[in-house]
């Protein structure tokens, strides 16, 4: 076998070896796909500093760069892959009987989504969401060191540098979800929210 094997060209060896070890080698080539493209999306996915949710508040593309790279720019320490993630807008109301109640209740399932989840950890809200997050125990309360006495859970952002360019409509409040895995970058956040 091995003389005969010796006295083939070498497309007759390419096609021998294909013809008995197609198996072996589809399973090689998948593993080193497989194994290329779990290490390529590991060292290419980003680092989520902090997740911030748009609840009954929309905003243009400059306030949205304020929010994501105007919050990354301040940072000393900062990698090529942090990011902030911006999720909404997203519309919560506690009236069933309003006009847009299905896209409430979806909003409001996205909502809950991230929360059990723990993919959300600030969030921008008019007074009538923050009513409904306060009731539903959403938002934890908030450190001495970035509330007022009369506001436990969320601080309203009125007359800071980004209530003034975001010209949202009426009082803009910032609170944290009650159980995010970034409490410090959250409070961080309010804290640039706020200067």
């Amino acid at each position: 076998m091995r003389d005969r094997f010796a006295q083939m060209t070498r497309r007759q060896k390419l096609q021998y070896i294909f013809d008995y070890y197609k198996l072996q080698i589809a399973l090689i080539l998948t593993a080193v796909f497989l194994v290329g493209y779990g290490s390529f999306r590991l060292i290419t996915r980003p680092n989520v500093l902090v997740s911030v949710g748009l609840l009954n508040t929309t905003l243009g593309s400059s306030s949205k760069s304020m929010l994501t790279d105007g919050y990354l720019n301040t940072l000393t320490e900062r990698g090529t892959r942090d990011k902030v993630k911006l999720t909404g807008p997203l519309f919560i109301s506690g009236d069933p009987g309003s006009d847009a109640y299905e896209y409430a209740y979806a909003s409001s399932l996205k909502l809950q989504a991230e929360i059990t989840d723990r993919s959300l950890d600030v969030v921008l809200l008019d007074k009538n969401s923050l009513a409904v997050l306060e009731d539903n125990e959403y938002l934890m309360k908030l450190p001495a060191s970035i509330r007022s006495s009369s506001d436990l859970y969320a601080v309203s952002l009125e007359g800071t540098s980004f209530s003034q360019q975001a010209k949202a409509d009426g009082t803009m409040y910032a609170g944290i979800i009650a159980n995010t895995k970034n409490k410090e970058q959250a409070v961080r956040y309010i804290r640039y929210l706020l200067s």
